[in-house]
């Protein structure tokens, strides 16, 4: 056989393999876009067939417990899909808690948990009041949050041994309250740094608003 037959004949077979790999790769792409239809589409569907009516009755629950309503028909449907999913009941009542529905719904109870948790106490009929009325003027519970965290009374408890120090200091050297940023660097030094009170002092003694406070 001539080289230029052979020569032919190699690239004839090559071309055939190349041609028949092509094909298979079609092939199984169209499976598998099937098997993740089927897996993604119809399996929900034959779920939700299955124990959809546990599903309503479990969500029905959530909502009249949290709410204080029964879900609208789309809001039924997008949970009965996310249990079908895998999704537990507990998901279900974190995301009913965390809209601002719940939180409009539930604000007394919720500016207490918040006392509780980052005071230690019950708010007084005057701090109950006035955040009843931020809730009523459009603040989320993180806005709450944020407010008494950046509180003397949060912060003290926090930071019981750097945050009476600093705020003396302040007091005699400057005669003013800290200003945030300052407070928050001063404490850090004292409890990252174990700075002492005087450090403390003679730091703010070396700044430009000392030396101009006491110029005179």
């Amino acid at each position: 056989m001539r080289q230029a037959d052979i020569t032919g004949l190699f690239y004839g077979i090559f071309g055939l393999l190349f041609l028949a790999s092509m094909i298979y790769s079609a092939i199984v792409g169209i499976g598998g876009f099937v098997t993740s239809t089927v897996n993604e589409q119809v399996m929900p569907v034959v779920n939700l067939g299955v124990f959809g009516g546990a599903y309503n009755s479990e969500i029905d629950v959530a909502y009249r417990d949290l709410l204080f309503r029964a879900p609208a028909d789309e809001e039924r449907d997008r949970y009965r899909v996310f249990r079908s999913r895998g999704g537990t009941v507990e998901g279900i009542n974190n995301a009913l808690k965390a809209t601002t529905e719940y939180e409009r719904l539930h604000g007394p109870e919720l500016i207490e948990a918040v006392f509780q948790k980052e005071l230690g106490r019950s708010p007084d009929a005057e701090e109950q009041a006035y955040f009843e009325s931020e809730f009523s003027n459009g603040a989320s519970i993180a806005d709450i949050r944020s407010s008494i965290n950046s509180s003397p009374e949060y912060l003290r408890r926090q930071h019981p041994t750097s945050y009476d120090p600093v705020v003396r200091a302040y007091r005699d050297l400057l005669l003013r309250k800290p200003d945030p940023e300052g407070l928050t660097w001063y404490m850090g030094m004292m409890e990252k740094s174990y700075w002492t009170e005087e450090q403390v002092r003679a730091d703010i003694m070396r700044s430009q608003e000392y030396r101009s406070l006491h110029s005179s």
